[in-house]
């Protein structure tokens, strides 16, 4: 009896095939992201129609139920009936019709972050309201956000870091992650801030959120957009944060990111504004005083 032939797989095809399992694993069914539900068939039924059954991206005329994909144009946020632009997931107007190879080809571009930008966006405008008291801590790369954050916290505070889910991603040093990355991990932490408006939120007391944010509007974003309780700045010289990311292993490759964001600095009125005190001797991390002040 001949033996079967060998199929050549290409290494990437292997390396694509291996990170789908491992996503699978911690992927949700079918029926947990309410793909199973009457009103997601009715939701389905209804782009299909609308779309004639003609895949929006190669224009192929779909010819069955099973070659037919409805497929929301902005993803939905998890644990929501909402897609990140801000539509309802069962709305008509947010879905289009795709066959299934080009929804296969979208899917795997948006599990590797390089699709909808607005997804991993630093300013997403589809964040819903906190329901929980949230502060912003802000300021220049090594400015003492995390040393101010955990002098502050109490139990039950909930922290939301970029760096922090970054580097736990790449199960690398909190500095040094890889920054292709950003889009899981950008993406992890707005889902973090869109379950602050869930009822998931009431597991914790309070919030905080650690950005640079020179700029004010921005700033200001967090307070329009999550209703921020406050807004905090630490406003740490910039030759101090300058020697302490060339002090540190692990921040070198930051070298000049403090003097960007002191360049960029705008205040802003009713920022609470923090500074280092001075010391006469010892390092130069010294105690942390608050000054209130907004322009």
């Amino acid at each position: 009896m001949p033996q079967k032939i060998p199929t050549l797989r290409p290494p990437w095809l292997c390396q694509v095939e291996a990170s789908q399992k491992r996503d699978e694993t911690n992927r949700l069914t079918a029926a947990e992201r309410g793909y199973c539900s009457k009103r997601h068939k009715a939701w389905r039924q209804a782009v299909l129609t609308a779309s004639a059954w003609q895949c929006r991206e190669c224009g192929k005329v779909c010819a069955g139920e099973r070659d037919a994909h409805a497929d929301h144009t902005s993803p939905v946020v998890v644990g929501t009936e909402y897609c990140e632009n801000g539509l309802s997931r069962y709305d008509p107007a947010a879905g289009q019709c795709l066959c299934a190879s080009c929804h296969g080809r979208k899917t795997a571009r948006e599990q590797n972050g390089a699709s909808d930008k607005g997804s991993w966006s630093p300013h997403p405008k589809w964040l819903p309201k906190s329901k929980i008291p949230l502060i912003v801590v802000c300021g220049p790369p090594a400015s003492g956000k995390n040393a101010y954050v955990e002098a502050k916290r109490k139990p039950g505070d909930l922290v939301i870091d970029l760096d922090e889910i970054g580097s736990r991603m790449a199960n690398t040093a909190t500095h040094c992650w890889d920054r292709r990355l950003l889009p899981r991990a950008m993406r992890h932490r707005n889902k973090m801030l869109a379950d602050l408006g869930t009822k998931a939120a009431s597991h914790y007391k309070r919030a905080w959120l650690l950005v640079c944010e020179p700029l004010p509007e921005h700033r200001q974003y967090w307070v329009d957009k999550l209703g921020a309780k406050e807004v905090v700045v630490i406003e740490t010289p910039e030759r101090v944060c300058e020697s302490r990311i060339l002090s540190a292993k692990d921040r070198r490759q930051q070298s000049g990111t403090a003097r960007d964001w002191w360049r960029e600095y705008v205040p802003r009125h009713g920022d609470k504004v923090v500074r280092p005190a001075k010391r006469r001797s010892g390092p130069v991390m010294g105690k942390i005083e608050q000054v209130d002040g907004g322009e």
